[in-house]
């Protein structure tokens, strides 16, 4: 071998070791490339993840007051159904009139009753049907725009 052919040879080593390298650089280069997406990848996904964390916190807090609403209807609800019963005679479970026979009437003890059924009742029982005071007819007492006026002078 001669000089010319160790060069040569050289020439073609160096340049395998070369096309080697530039072979190993290129796939380290995918490699970091890869790293590089996955990062970018994660940090969406961590961006994502934060505002889902807040759309939920918003719509847990939302639920919240949804339901904080609700309780209030339902409350509301309980009430004005109990003011519906407050506003019907005790005894016939009739609304009171304005006029006539059934206009809300109140007793010592301030419960409210139709007038005939009050007066009915107190023929049979000198007790209020609720709460079961001693009452009599002369106790009756109208309620005129939310005053009691006393109807014992008007029953006799």
């Amino acid at each position: 071998m001669d000089k010319q052919d160790i060069k040569k040879l050289t020439k073609k080593k160096l340049i395998f070791e070369v096309i080697k390298e530039r072979k190993r650089n290129k796939e380290k280069d995918q490699i970091i490339h890869d790293r590089l997406e996955s990062k970018k990848r994660l940090h969406d996904l961590r961006l994502q993840l934060d505002k889902e964390k807040n759309i939920t916190k918003e719509l847990r807090l939302k639920l919240s007051q949804q339901e904080a609403i609700a309780n209030q209807a339902q409350n509301m609800s309980a009430k004005l159904q109990k003011i519906a019963n407050e506003n019907k005679c005790y005894i016939c479970k009739l609304k009171y009139e304005v006029t006539g026979g059934h206009r809300a009437v109140s007793i010592k003890c301030g419960h409210l009753f139709g007038e005939k059924c009050i007066l009915d009742h107190l023929k049979r029982s000198k007790a209020c049907p609720i709460c079961k005071s001693l009452t009599s007819y002369k106790d009756v007492r109208f309620i005129i725009a939310g005053q009691n006026l006393c109807t014992a002078e008007l029953l006799i």
